[in-house]
């Protein structure tokens, strides 16, 4: 009942035509630097999970979301030393929101277990500390305009404003905010945006499948500088939405070592974004809205029973994902067993998403192509034809016009003769002629 409805969701595609300008490294500030950056630029307030976690709230983060599923997924046969290195390699490489998306790929909607979760929660959680920050911050001037960004499902950022008498006036991804968004008549109120929804707006995204296409956000956010603290950016929704603003941004991080996840550099190596290293409590601190002690350890979420077919086809798939050898060879075995449907087809289609993005990250394997081929074979789809050519072409500098030409050529057949005799290509006839 809080998931946004098919009909809603209002998104834009990414712009092909917009250059993002790159810096070297991270424009770094030091604590001072950063509190005068923030007293010069008044930026947004954009807050993460982590804003939820403190009691009396009570919610566990994003990351002890996303640690509790990797655990599950990856609980046994490994040893314990080996299965926490891989989770802490997985954790940057898989936020809450991808993570969700292996699961209702298969058909598993564990996100729906997670919402009825936190909806509990939310009925009975309180604003703590952190919230009364977030409310001295606006209060003593230090941004713009009276807008706060909340990736957060739950309303407490709303419920501190009312109970400080506010009018909390609240928008999110179900309907466009109007141009009056922002706009205050008087110095009471408050514009707070969800850009995953809330319970409040019934309109929740927990996951998102298509990451080339992204959440929009208001314009009139913007058009203003923006201070993210608790949040890792690394959704897919809304990763281009921040990587393609011109306006500065100022991000707090907790660790040096997020600057070497890939991803996370991309995001902050731009000339307008700037980064503090260290603990954001020390910065709300710096700029006088936080005066208590406040306790970051979150709580962790029991994860729901799970059937062990979808834990090894969701496993399958996120490890496919980080090493070539292994999607190659677990694909082939899939094509080569005798799996019954749909189970089969369903480790297919999550095997071959991992070998289309590893020839898309330019990954060069000698067993993609024979991959590609034994799949033809069993599968045949233009999919296929176009990866392998998008292979061959990232592999190879003169590849022939005619080779190019035939792999057209099967990938506008591919599926017309199965609709008309059921069959798929005999393997032998495409490799013999390119």
């Amino acid at each position: 009942m809080f998931r946004l409805q098919d009909g809603a969701a209002w998104v834009f595609d990414a712009r092909p035509d917009r250059t993002i300008e790159r810096t070297n490294d991270p424009i770094i500030l030091s604590l001072d630097q950063a509190v005068e950056w923030i007293k010069r630029e008044r930026p947004l307030l954009w807050v993460g999970s982590i804003f939820s976690v403190p009691e009396p709230s009570g919610f566990p983060s994003g990351f002890a979301l996303t640690t509790s599923l990797l655990d599950l997924l990856f609980a046994k046969p490994m040893p314990e030393e080996q299965r926490q290195q891989l989770v802490n390699v997985l954790l940057p490489k898989w936020p809450l929101e991808a993570l969700l998306d292996e699961f209702q790929f298969v058909d598993f909607d564990i996100s729906e277990s997670l919402l009825g979760f936190f909806n509990e929660v939310d009925n009975t959680a309180f604003p703590n500390p952190l919230h009364d920050a977030v409310i001295s911050y606006y209060q003593k001037g230090l941004a713009k305009q009276p807008i706060c960004i909340t990736t957060n499902w739950d309303t407490l950022v709303e419920k501190a404003f009312r109970q400080r008498g506010y009018n909390a006036v609240i928008a999110s991804p179900a309907k466009m905010p109007d141009e009056k968004f922002g706009k205050a008549e008087d110095d009471r109120t408050i514009f707070v945006y969800h850009p995953h929804g809330s319970f409040e707006t019934e309109d929740v995204v927990c996951s998102f499948k298509q990451e080339q296409r992204q959440l929009t956000l208001s314009p009139r956010i913007f058009h203003n500088p923006i201070l993210c603290l608790g949040y890792s950016g690394y959704e897919p929704s809304l990763y281009r939405k921040l990587e393609g603003t011109r306006q500065p941004q100022l991000w707090c991080i907790r660790d040096k070592n997020d600057l070497e996840i890939p991803a996370k550099r991309r995001l902050l190596c731009r000339p307008q974004t700037s980064v503090y290293v260290g603990d954001m409590r020390e910065l709300l601190k710096a700029l006088g809205v936080l005066e208590r002690q406040v306790d970051l350890t979150s709580n962790y979420l029991q994860t729901p029973t799970i059937p062990p077919k979808v834990i090894d086809v969701v496993r399958s798939g996120i490890i496919a994902s980080l090493d070539a050898s292994f999607c190659v060879n677990i694909l082939v075995d899939t094509l080569l067993s005798f799996v019954d449907e749909p189970e089969s087809a369903i480790r297919y289609i999550v095997l071959m998403r991992a070998l289309v993005n590893h020839i898309r990250d330019r990954v060069v394997h000698p067993g993609i192509l024979p991959a590609l081929m034994t799949a033809s074979r069993f599968y045949d789809s233009s999919q296929i034809w176009i990866s392998a050519l998008a292979y061959l072409l990232r592999v190879s500098f003169d590849l022939e016009p005619r080779i190019v030409k035939k792999i057209l050529d099967y990938a506008q057949q591919a599926g017309e003769e199965i609709k008309k005799t059921g069959e798929t290509y005999d393997l032998a006839s495409p490799l013999n002629a390119l």
